[in-house]
């Protein structure tokens, strides 16, 4: 648009006052939040959820109203990606860069649940549902990644074909994955499942596998038998280090992120599908771990999770009191009411009296109206206060600020004809050119950041303009134009860009509203600013938990995050031991090597501690600080930045 043409325009002048993140607020001001997962797994299998981005927005709303924190949603299904992938058209040509399903419909579902579960306060965790298994597709187009049972054959079990999970190739491949999605989506972390990382017992027999048997035992083939004692531990072996590799490549992208896993119950897990998955947390390798706790009957599902996690509070199962606090099973919620909301309530009502602070459902069809509004009842008897996921000490996914165009804030000028249709929050309005219209509002987020800005395009306006200009612009002079498509068959948000928001100064966005070059009409609807977390992960933003929530926790010790963090070169460490124990205190890099002994082997008696801790001699990077008592261990993530 030339500067001589006169324009008239729909102005949001967005007065950021933005604040400073202060690490230490007095108790009585901060927000309450619990520390309980509370998840539901997403499936473009039997659910209709994905099949619109009208449908993912009523879904999400709908967890979100009754109190649902964390969603995980499938990624990676029968061979395809439910995203984009340049890895897939690498390794298997354009046809597979995307779900047929998605492809066809010009979507990308990841993208869309990401902006509407970030814009209700929810994290996003993607699950890589098929992880090592394949429908057929892969092993026939790389059949050096199949693995093999003793007949020479691929291994087929329960439906699937299996890869070699111990084959480097197949490893990197699922690592190449998980990684473009971490590189290009704000995701908060990612999931496997009984499938990832896993791999049929009957397999093991493919060619790699078997050499590197043979390298590691003097030449001695594998036993034929599959579930040798000693032949099942090796290959679980093999898949914990695989596992391994995996949390170091997350934690490297992004110490933040969060590392999810969701396998079967013990000893199934380990004896069908090599997952020895209580290694996993006595290797630190897992942040959060959900054990598929199916079950349809409440006996046997108490029977199962206090074998689980111990029957009493303070006791313990097959999984340590140490590493209770990351456990969060899955209850099964299908759809035709299989368990129902009675004995869903009393499931979860048994996990409250054992200190299990969270579960996660199997799958969102079960939330609603086809299982008696699950998820109402939830929010009645457990969700009603918010909740952050419990390995977070901030409140990591702060509900963004939106603006609608009609809020009582905004200062009117010129003219905006109310239209037909439904907008954002039920109304969008018309600039009728000649009137110079133009409008202001301010807001106060008590935080600032790396923001991202949305506009939402309200779909079916035949005489809208494709090319509708805005203008964004901080006070430091960093200013961007963006161009957006109002002509839409659906309504959406629409991303304009990114831009750093300075405390105490304004952002300001203007949109113009006349004389767009190609006539077409120009509307007005919402404006939405979310801090993105992958440019912002300093900002911390405090709460404080409900009195007697932190009691349930059955932890004999509490590690908080440290302050500063990111850093340069001190930081403080605070922790809190319930009594008199010896404790020690390390820091280790990314690959796993100790770097500093904090504190060693020393005697300190209950209460609150704290370590300075300067790091002039070690170079920027993400590091692990470890706290060890004789029966507790607790991990957390810092990074250094010189």
């Amino acid at each position: 648009m030339s500067k001589s043409v006169r324009v008239f325009a729909f102005t949001f002048l967005i007065l950021l006052t933005l604040f400073k993140s202060v690490p230490i607020v007095q108790g009585q001001s901060l927000p309450v939040y619990k520390k309980e997962v509370r998840g539901v797994w997403i499936t473009n299998v039997a659910s209709d959820i994905l099949n619109s981005r009208e449908n993912i927005a009523r879904g999400l709303d709908y967890l979100a109203r009754n109190g649902f924190n964390v969603i995980f949603p499938v990624v990676w299904n029968k061979d395809y990606t439910l995203f984009p992938s340049n890895v897939m058209v690498r390794h298997f040509g354009a046809e597979r860069r995307l779900d047929p399903a998605f492809a066809a419909q010009k979507r990308d579902p990841l993208a869309e649940l990401i902006v509407e579960a970030h814009s209700r306060g929810m994290e996003v965790i993607p699950w890589f549902e098929y992880g090592f298994a394949s429908n057929g597709f892969l092993v026939n187009a790389k059949p050096d990644w199949a693995t093999l049972g003793t007949n020479g054959k691929v291994v087929n079990k329960n439906g699937f074909f299996w890869m070699a999970a111990i084959n480097p190739d197949v490893q990197q491949f699922m690592l190449d994955l998980m990684k473009e999605v971490i590189e290009n989506y704000d995701v908060d972390g990612i999931q496997g499942d009984d499938r990832l990382p896993a791999m049929a017992v009957e397999g093991g027999y493919d060619e790699y596998t078997v050499q590197l048997y043979k390298r590691e035992h003097n030449g001695v083939a594998p036993p034929t038998f599959q579930k040798d004692p000693d032949w099942v531990q090796w290959r679980s072996d093999k898949l914990t280090t695989f596992l391994g590799r995996l949390y170091r490549m997350v934690k490297k992208q992004d110490p933040n992120l969060t590392v999810s896993m969701s396998p079967s119950i013990l000893d199934f897990a380990k004896y069908e599908y090599l997952q020895d998955w209580t290694r996993w947390l006595d290797s630190t390798y897992v942040d959060l771990v959900h054990p598929q706790a199916y079950r349809y009957d409440l006996f046997g599902y108490q029977t199962i999770v206090g074998q689980m996690v111990g029957s009493t509070p303070n006791s313990s199962g097959y999984v340590k009191q140490a590493f209770k606090h990351k456990i969060s099973p899955g209850i099964v919620t299908k759809a035709s009411q299989i368990n129902g909301p009675n004995l869903v309530r009393q499931m979860v009502n048994y996990h409250r009296n054992l200190g299990v602070m969270g579960e996660v459902f199997f799958y969102y069809e079960g939330m609603g109206a086809q299982n008696q509004f699950l998820a109402d009842s939830l929010w009645k008897y457990f969700y009603k206060e918010p909740a952050v996921m419990p390995n977070r000490n901030s409140v990591w996914r702060p509900i963004p600020a939106i603006q609608n165009e009609t809020d009582a804030s905004v200062l009117k000028s010129g003219t905006w004809e109310a239209n037909s249709g439904t907008g954002y929050s039920g109304t969008v309005l018309r600039g009728k050119q000649g009137t110079n219209p133009d409008r202001k509002s301010g807001f106060n987020p008590p935080y600032s950041g790396f923001f991202d800005v949305f506009v939402w395009v309200s779909g079916g306006r035949s005489d809208a303009t494709q090319i509708a200009p805005y203008n964004i612009k901080n006070n430091n002079g960093l200013q961007y134009t963006e161009f957006v498509n109002q002509k839409s068959a659906d309504s959406r948000w629409v991303k304009l860009t990114g831009i750093p928001a300075v405390f105490g100064k304004n952002l300001e966005l203007v949109m113009f509203a006349d004389d767009v070059a190609d006539g077409g009409a120009v509307y007005a609807d919402a404006v939405m600013f979310k801090l993105n977390r992958k440019k912002s992960p300093e900002v911390q933003i405090q709460f404080r938990t409900p009195i007697g929530h932190d009691s349930a926790l059955p932890q004999q010790i509490d590690l908080d995050q440290n302050y500063p963090n990111p850093f340069n070169p001190t930081t403080t460490i605070r922790f809190r031991l319930k009594k008199t124990e010896s404790i020690r205190l390390t820091l280790y890099d990314m690959l796993g090597r100790r770097v500093s002994t904090l504190v060693d082997n020393r005697l300190l008696t209950a209460g609150e501690h704290q370590v300075v801790m300067n790091a002039q001699h070690l170079p920027s990077g993400h590091y692990h600080y470890r706290l060890e008592t004789p029966t507790s261990t607790l991990i957390r993530q810092m990074t250094l930045i010189k």
